[in-house]
């Protein structure tokens, strides 16, 4: 029964059921979607179908940096439990150079914008940045209310944010390099 509640999202009680000879499950409506945990042979299953707002992340790898593709709603409620997973387990990876594309968000709300904050002060914390892209006006004017612009690299294109980490790089002097 322990292992059915390991990698849950924190707010997700669950009924357990068994089924018969099949294993334990647990099925869980929360917020705008159901949660569905199946232990099988030893094997946990997550699945989660969302009802009505869906909010997905597409991960893609340039040389050293990571490229988030946010779509639907970065709210307080799983939406901003996912980012934090994402990039924690980018963090994990020592993956600490990170774009984040916001064309197709369609809303963010605090909850969202503390946890992109929280995000940007781990990746920080590390080393490495965190920078926005093609950031839509209504999450523009979200970061403009709470002068989060100024702590952000915003950049128009992808390939514009990709390129400012290679800029940002200290290089060492020809001498001090041939010495190493």
């Amino acid at each position: 029964m322990a292992l059915l509640g390991r990698g849950l999202p924190s707010g997700f009680g669950a009924t357990t059921l068994q089924a018969a000879g099949t294993g334990q499950f647990r099925l869980k409506a929360a917020g705008r979607g159901i949660y569905f945990c199946l232990l099988l042979l030893g094997v946990v299953v997550h699945r989660r179908w969302l009802m009505a707002a869906r909010f997905d992340i597409a991960e893609t790898r340039s040389g050293d940096v990571t490229v988030l593709t946010l779509s639907g709603r970065l709210v307080a409620d799983e939406e901003d439990l996912v980012f934090a997973y994402q990039v924690g387990g980018l963090l994990a990876e020592n993956r600490i150079h990170i774009v984040v594309d916001f064309h197709d968000v369609t809303s963010i709300d605090s909850g969202g914008v503390c946890t992109l904050v929280a995000k940007l002060v781990s990746v920080r914390r590390r080393g490495g940045d965190m920078r926005l892209v093609r950031v839509t006006d209504r999450t523009r004017r979200v970061l403009e209310i709470t002068r989060l612009l100024s702590v952000f690299q915003v950049f128009e294109s992808t390939e514009e944010a990709i390129h400012s980490f290679s800029v940002d790089v200290p290089q060492l002097p020809a001498e001090v390099a041939v010495r190493l």
